[in-house]
């Protein structure tokens, strides 16, 4: 898996321009369902070691957020080539998650 932590609003953005999709993690800390979620996203990505993912905390990275409307945490979001394909929240569908990911690839 090639988690890359995020260390800046630009580091960010180069991450989610990349020619492959990206998978961003928004969570929180303080966050039940987050802490469950965690685990379940890094085995998801250990099926696609090629591809980049990250996780960002809104609070450590409001701006980030704000880009982005997080407003509520947990939410993953799909990107390629810098634009959004896919975003979930709250009841995240890891199935889906996986579905888009496979196909992007083709």
């Amino acid at each position: 898996m090639a988690y890359e932590t995020t260390h800046s609003p630009e580091h960010f953005h180069a991450l989610i321009t990349e020619e492959s999709p990206v998978l961003v993690y928004f969570f929180s800390d303080g966050c039940p369902p987050c802490k469950s979620l965690s685990p379940r996203i890094g085995e998801l990505m250990n099926r696609f070691p090629h591809l980049i993912w990250t996780k960002i905390d809104p609070a450590v990275f409001p701006q980030i957020a704000a880009q982005n409307m997080v407003f509520t945490v947990p939410i993953v979001t799909v990107f390629l080539r810098g634009k959004e394909i896919y975003k979930s929240s709250r009841f995240v569908d890891l199935e889906k998650i996986e579905m888009i990911l496979t196909a992007s690839e083709e």
